[in-house]
């Protein structure tokens, strides 16, 4: 596979201030989306806080989840313990834990700890971003994303995580498709929810919607076991999906306001 080719940003973005009030006085938080040169994040050995603490109950709720499921893997993810920005560098740290701790730490509002993960936003020829709706078998079936996954030890490279390494993997596993044929904007455009921190690359291909449809639509049809059932371009705000999660929705309307 070759290698990916950068280009510099598309245009700046349009970026969003978030408050916190002690006593009378507001104090901003983080902007976002927030650009980024690069994502730093070292894999600890020790084990992360939350999965010493709550494995056991987790696990027992994984076996709810198989049963209704059976698809699903307990694999290893990452999970972060810190994260701090840097200027244009986001540091943190991250945990290898078993999925199951995952889930339940993304359930529990109150569990220690932060969650990061990289997505790979396809962008048409004309400038249209393309989605897919996650297949039946998968755990949040039915749902619009762009391709992402949470990061995972084939994502380690030299006790750091490679992140563009991640959106190359996922962008291959549910589409098929190779970023060696892209142009990927240089650094991330982090966004944020009350759980996630959503590293954006966006990563534009030299094919029409219509193509990359086509393309990508042909690659699921020929793997029963696809993450995907299928892909879609969204040609504006007005065709968004309802079952786009908010942050989906953000990134989108964020790259609209650019176009």
């Amino acid at each position: 596979m070759g290698s990916p080719q950068s280009i510099g940003p598309l245009s700046d973005c349009n970026q969003d201030q978030r408050y916190i009030t002690i006593g009378e006085k507001d104090f901003i938080m983080e902007t976002y989306p927030r650009f980024v040169r690069s994502v730093e994040l070292s894999v600890s050995d020790q084990p992360h806080p939350y999965h010493e603490e709550n494995s056991d109950i987790a696990l027992k709720a994984w076996e709810e989840e198989v049963a209704k499921k059976p698809s699903l893997f307990n694999g290893l993810v990452m999970l972060d313990s810190a994260m701090n920005y840097q200027d244009d560098i986001l540091e943190g740290t991250s945990h290898l834990v078993p999925y199951s701790t995952f889930l339940h730490w993304l359930q529990n509002p109150e569990g220690e700890g932060s969650h990061l993960f990289a997505l790979g936003l396809i962008i048409s020829k004309e400038g249209l971003p393309i989605v897919g709706r996650m297949a039946d078998h998968t755990f949040n079936a039915g749902k619009c994303y762009s391709p992402s996954g949470s990061l995972d030890a084939d994502d380690i490279v030299d006790g750091k995580i490679d992140l563009l390494a991640n959106v190359e993997r996922e962008l291959g596993e549910e589409t098929g498709l190779d970023l060696a044929n892209a142009e990927i904007e240089a650094g991330f455009h982090m966004f944020k929810t009350n759980r996630n921190s959503i590293a954006v690359a966006r990563c534009k291909f030299d094919l029409t919607a219509p193509e990359i449809c086509a393309q990508i639509n042909a690659f699921i049809a020929s793997d029963p076991d696809a993450e995907l059932s299928a892909v879609f371009a969204i040609e504006g705000k007005q065709n968004y999906d309802d079952n786009m999660s908010e942050y989906m929705v953000e990134i989108l309307d964020w790259h609209f306001d650019q176009m």
